[in-house]
């Protein structure tokens, strides 16, 4: 196991997911790329990527260095992941560090407090703000569910899965099905836009009727507030 990197050098740690069949992971071999070009030595953890089709050898190529679990975690003093560490990697967060991830500290009371007593100190990317009042840590996130409601409520529609026989999509000499979206935030409106991609008649309800018509400005004609 590697020490703690304390050169001049910053230096950064990317690390496997391990939580609930999660597939994603926190960057891309491009964002490690521009991580080494600014400066920072990159360390990967051993097939963090793979089930997103980023390999190792993307990352090494990338200029980042492939390290096991145990030298990822402690290799260096800051951390990247997606979710927020289960309770089997919180033996890992016995010392000072700096650490990224969706916390959700609202909803991990005993792992908040786990991070306070060893002195970690924990990004939580949801909060993060930009200048407008948008969070756009969140907009991709949210965004994927507003597109996987309406595709899984077009599986569950199928008589083959006891739903109506209806399908969730235009017809030649058919009636287009009707879908009811509420709210017209990241996840409304992509719900929305693809619901509407599909051919339904769209209808997205609100209570700020003046960002209601912003927003119908912004969507096809058959989508409506």
């Amino acid at each position: 196991m590697k020490s703690t990197n304390m050169t001049d050098k910053p230096s950064v740690s990317i690390l496997k997911e391990t939580r609930d069949n999660e597939k994603r992971v926190i960057m891309l071999p491009q964002g490690v790329r521009q991580f080494v070009e600014a400066g920072f030595k990159v360390y990967v953890e051993h097939d963090a990527g793979a089930a997103s089709g980023a390999f190792d050898g993307d990352y090494k190529a990338a200029g980042g260095e492939i390290v096991s679990t145990d030298e990822a975690w402690t290799v260096s003093p800051f951390l990247l992941k997606y979710k927020f560490p289960s309770v089997a990697e919180r033996r890992y967060l016995c010392r000072p560090l700096h650490i990224g991830a969706y916390f959700y500290p609202g909803e991990n009371y005993e792992l908040t407090h786990h991070l306070r007593e060893h002195g970690v100190t924990a990004y939580s990317y949801e909060y993060f703000q930009a200048a407008d009042g948008s969070f756009p840590l969140m907009t991709p996130d949210s965004e994927i569910s507003g597109k996987l409601a309406v595709l899984f409520g077009a599986h569950h529609l199928l008589s083959t899965q006891g739903g109506l026989g209806i399908m969730l999509a235009s017809l030649p000499g058919m009636k287009p099905p009707k879908v009811v979206v509420i709210g017209h935030g990241n996840v409304g409106a992509a719900a929305a836009r693809t619901a509407a991609g599909l051919g339904n008649e769209v209808v997205v309800f609100g209570y700020r009727e003046e960002s209601l018509r912003r927003f119908e400005a912004t969507v096809p004609s058959n989508v409506k507030s």
